[in-house]
């Protein structure tokens, strides 16, 4: 009796397939590529010839994060010249291999929404996390035209332009644990922010680039801690008051938290002139 054998699932795919397939077993069978680390100098030596904006801090870090913290700190400023942009990382780790480690590609915070370009690589060698390439916004046909620095938009060069986009908004590292300190001691978001800016002030003799919800993002650990904060409610009583005459007042517990509020509802005095008659509170 003839027994019946089994075709190949190699000869079963075309040519082409069967390769790929050949390749990926070889490499499976071979086990994991473990990434060999780049002395800087062999880095410097093998990389591609790198011009780096006037300034611009060249490593080595320690970690890729502390790289992009870095990194992004320059680029964000809007008093350097010619302005500022954001800066974010645009893949996940690209695994090294023999010839070379682990890297990194981040690029300008705009990038899906004005179709910039202007992207950089960074490469773990054996000192740390180190340029290895930059490519900047080259317009071409369909695309928008280069503009300041190698993008494809304008750059911010006021405060207002620069706190209007995430990317660009920075709480100094240095100053983020004693901020958490203060708000777990009880002090609230409003007086955090302002110890922030004080602080930011005297150190770069420059405003602070940030708003108040990111330090709100920072230190309100918790949904039901974020609950008690009324800073922005009684801001909002404040505006009214400022823009429309609407009287409020407020009551603050031995905490400094709000325990009771009153304000003047919008149109409330006119229908309090003509005897409360439909009045809904």
């Amino acid at each position: 009796m003839a027994a019946r054998t089994r075709s190949s699932p190699l000869k079963e795919l075309p040519p082409r397939a069967q390769e790929a397939a050949g390749t990926e077993a070889a490499a499976a069978a071979a086990g994991p590529v473990i990434a060999v680390k780049r002395s800087p100098a062999k880095l410097q030596r093998k990389r591609p010839v790198l011009r780096l904006p006037p300034g611009c801090p060249t490593g080595p870090w320690p970690t890729a994060d502390a790289a992009l913290y870095d990194i992004n700190r320059y680029t964000s400023d809007h008093s350097k010249a010619g302005g500022g942009w954001g800066s974010t990382w645009l893949k996940g780790l690209l695994h090294g291999n023999s010839a070379r480690g682990d890297q990194r590609v981040f690029g300008c915070a705009d990038h899906k929404k004005t179709g910039c370009n202007w992207h950089g690589k960074l490469e773990e060698t054996t000192d740390g996390w180190m340029w290895y390439a930059l490519t900047e916004h080259n317009g071409g046909e369909g695309k928008l035209a280069v503009v300041g620095f190698g993008h494809s938009h304008p750059l911010a060069v006021t405060l207002g332009q620069r706190l209007a986009h995430a990317a660009m908004r920075e709480i100094p590292e240095e100053l983020r644990s004693t901020a958490q300190t203060m708000r777990e001691s009880g002090a609230p978001i409003k007086d955090v922010e302002n110890w922030l800016k004080l602080e930011v002030t005297k150190r770069t003799g420059k405003p602070a680039a940030f708003l108040y919800e990111d330090v709100r993002s920072l230190v309100g650990h918790s949904t039901s801690a974020r609950s008690w904060d009324a800073t922005n409610f009684i801001e909002k009583l404040a505006k009214r008051k400022q823009g429309d005459g609407l009287a409020f007042d407020i009551k603050l517990d031995v905490d400094g938290r709000l325990e009771n509020a009153f304000w003047v509802a919008r149109g409330g005095m006119e229908v309090y002139a003509v005897g409360c008659v439909g009045l809904h509170l």
